[in-house]
């Protein structure tokens, strides 16, 4: 494979301490020192990414590609390869937030496993069982996308998580903009009627993949939601804050209020 950057798991962590270790053990001693976790710029450290909350896997792996000196299609290759069979294939949401440092002289598949393997790691500390990985990603995905603020991250969770054990449609927009790329072009009042596994609005239950790389704290919200008996919530687009509410008739008086003349469904 083209370039020469990569990491290992226990590198990424050395060179930045908010990414958890892949493994307990120390690295093995090499020709070249690891940088120091209270260093931010080394020698060694041959290429920094950061990974804002929400992107596509895509986008991560142009980023992976610029920063490394590879194809986007061997980027994402690479990540594709470092997937647990949890993922079916689906790269999407494997890779969390966060920042990553390379180092000198490793390969860009060391890197893409040490960017998954992060993530498994973070869900293995969590104590969250293998066969709810991928669940856990895509609630926590939703959440990221859903509210700016983390400090009510699992407050939407719980509004998630009450949705779907009473048997309703979650009725938010993030998985059917993710399906639909709206990110990247409008999307007409007929594009959001399309039926499509990711249309909260149509289909009971979650959808079939994460829509985006979730933070930590989204993660630990759809891991631990809040306790609550909120069934919606509601976002202030001129605070940025959430609202949420237990009734049908609570929420859609604060819909007339936010949005005039929309009017909301249950």
């Amino acid at each position: 494979m083209a370039g020469a950057l990569a990491v290992t798991a226990q590198s990424v962590w050395r060179a930045d301490p908010s990414i958890v270790p892949a493994v307990s053990s120390e690295p093995a001693p090499s020709s070249t020192a690891s940088p120091s976790p209270t260093t931010s710029a080394s020698p060694e450290v041959a290429a920094t990414i950061t990974v804002s909350s929400g992107p596509r896997i895509d986008r991560v792996a142009e980023q992976l590609a610029e920063d490394l000196f590879v194809t986007t299609d061997e980027a994402l290759a690479a990540i594709t390869d470092a997937l647990p069979p949890e993922a079916d294939g689906h790269a999407e949401g494997w890779v969390g937030a966060g920042t990553y440092r390379f180092l000198e002289g490793d390969t860009v598949a060391d890197a893409a496993s040490a960017m998954v393997e992060a993530q498994l790691t973070w869900l293995e500390e969590a104590r969250v069982p293998r066969d709810a990985w991928r669940r856990t990603l895509v609630v926590a995905s939703i959440v990221e996308q859903e509210t700016p603020n983390p400090s009510q991250m699992a407050m939407v969770a719980r509004v998630i998580e009450n949705r779907l054990e009473a048997g309703m449609t979650l009725d938010v927009q993030s998985p059917l903009a993710y399906d639909l790329r709206a990110d990247e072009h409008k999307i007409g009042d007929d594009g959001w009627a399309v039926d499509t596994p990711y249309n909260s609005y149509i289909h009971e239950g979650l959808p079939p993949t994460p829509v985006g790389a979730p933070t930590r704290e989204a993660l630990a919200a759809a891991v631990d939601p809040a306790p609550g008996d909120w069934m919606y919530f509601l976002v202030d687009p001129d605070t940025g804050s959430t609202q949420f509410f237990v009734t049908f008739e609570e929420f859609a008086v604060a819909v007339d209020e936010l949005h005039p003349g929309t009017g909301a469904s249950e």
